[in-house]
């Protein structure tokens, strides 16, 4: 059995449904995929950082949903991408909206914990207060 992890909460891509149940775009590919290869697998989702470690550890042997860099092809595996998402920055209405990356610089930024822009913020010394 392949244990695959992935986001809890990540719809429409990952999520556990009203059941708890692992749901969306990617379990569904991972479904087919294993079903097309005669292959069992047991998908697990939970937080982000939590199954990003996981995967670090061995404890889970497949993470769907991970976004390719250089840093993590490092220590990581990939195949080639089924999707390609985009990443938006949002301010609140009536704040003054940031001009590009160099636009948030002292700015409290929120993102996903160890996410693809988590990343790419601390690696670019971008200077947002990142929570």
């Amino acid at each position: 059995v392949v244990i695959v992890g992935g986001d809890s909460n990540f719809p429409p891509y990952e999520f556990l449904d009203n059941e708890g149940r692992p749901s969306g775009y990617n379990v569904e590919i991972t479904r087919a995929i294993a079903d097309v290869m005669g292959i069992k697998v047991d998908i697990r989702l939970g937080e982000w950082d939590v199954m990003l470690n996981g995967l670090k550890a061995s404890k889970i042997d497949i993470l769907q949903g991970i976004v390719a860099s250089d840093e993590r092809s490092k220590t990581f595996s990939f195949s080639s991408p089924h999707a390609i998402i985009h990443h938006s920055v949002f301010a609140r209405i009536g704040g003054i909206a940031p001009k590009g990356l160099a636009g948030l610089k002292g700015k409290a930024v929120m993102v996903q914990n160890k996410s693809i822009m988590y990343e790419y913020l601390l690696q670019n010394n971008v200077g947002a207060n990142i929570h």
